[in-house]
């Protein structure tokens, strides 16, 4: 749903797109941005399925959305819309913590 709206969003934003500034593409937009936050991706929801989707997917998705949006949205929906991200952002915790890990370790030269 999220990557249909991006695409929604994007077009209408885009100069000589054929959404260009429609209004009433703008009102389903946010109304879109609305529901998906509510029924979906909101701070209370629980992960269903894969996390990629919660973690990673959605957000990029949703950035998009409200930055090709952003001049017609208030600080407060903005705020609203994000507020989901903190949740759903985790520290990994790994097993085997080498003070070289995801450091290139072949020798220089």
């Amino acid at each position: 749903m999220y990557g249909r709206l991006r695409a929604i969003a994007v077009n209408w934003a885009t100069p000589g797109g054929a959404l260009y500034h429609d209004p009433t593409v703008l009102t389903r937009v946010k109304a879109a941005l609305e529901i998906l936050y509510v029924n979906q991706y909101n701070e209370n929801t629980g992960e269903i399925g894969n996390w990629y989707s919660y973690e990673i997917g959605v957000p990029y998705y949703l950035l998009h959305s409200l930055v090709s949006v952003s001049d017609q949205l208030t600080t407060a929906e903005i705020t609203r819309y994000l507020q989901p991200r903190p949740a759903f952002h985790r520290q990994p915790q790994h097993p085997y913590q080498h003070p070289d890990a995801g450091r290139d370790r072949r020798e220089p030269g």
